[in-house]
């Protein structure tokens, strides 16, 4: 039996809100910053507000993470912004991606 890191399991229990159906995906998008107060995530097309874009860390981690269900054949952009307690975005720690919500 392997060990199984207790954070790794709080964020596992955090993630299984919502089951796919076939027809969608949940896709789960991680940021690791230790200097954020707050991470938002803005993926074309799902989210449209701050709450919908909110990321939630992990608590006593660097760990930032949101997930959402989308349709298996959903393709976007999204772009992390992270903030720090200042208010200020860094622009050097900005990520922007293509992607697809399944693998397959």
């Amino acid at each position: 039996m392997t060990a199984q890191s207790p954070r790794l399991g709080e964020l596992r229990r955090a993630l299984d809100r919502s089951e796919p159906d076939g027809t969608q995906s949940l896709v789960t998008f991680l940021w690791r910053d230790e200097d954020a107060h707050e991470v938002h995530l803005a993926v074309n097309r799902v989210t449209r507000t701050a709450d919908e874009s909110s990321m939630t860390r992990m608590p006593g981690t660097d760990v930032w993470h949101r997930s959402f269900l989308l349709p298996d054949d959903w393709r976007g952009s999204y772009t992390l912004l992270p903030w720090d307690a200042a208010g200020s975005r860094s622009t050097t720690r900005q990520s922007s991606s293509r992607g697809r919500a399944s693998a397959a």
